[in-house]
């Protein structure tokens, strides 16, 4: 089974407390949506390639696909990801 990077923050997101939204509040259909774990009304987006953003809405999102933070959630998905297989 290969891990997607799209994968891996998902399963890191759900191991922290976020779940998917479903609608999809933005009708964002290239993104999954979550919710945010601290902030009412925010959520998180997280694109097929494992692109992540962060906002009320996907137009008014930023990215944090470069921080450290992302980095840290990527390998806490994969690390999961292997615990699971």
């Amino acid at each position: 089974m290969t891990i997607t990077n799209q994968c891996a923050i998902i399963k890191a997101l759900q191991s922290r407390g976020s779940r998917i939204v479903t609608p999809n509040p933005a009708k964002a259909q290239r993104y999954v949506a979550m919710s945010h774990l601290t902030i009412e009304g925010r959520y998180y987006y997280i694109g097929k390639q494992g692109a992540l953003r962060c906002g009320e809405c996907i137009t008014k999102s930023v990215s944090l696909t470069d921080t450290t933070s992302y980095k840290v959630l990527l390998a806490e998905g994969r690390a999961a990801l292997h615990e699971d297989t």
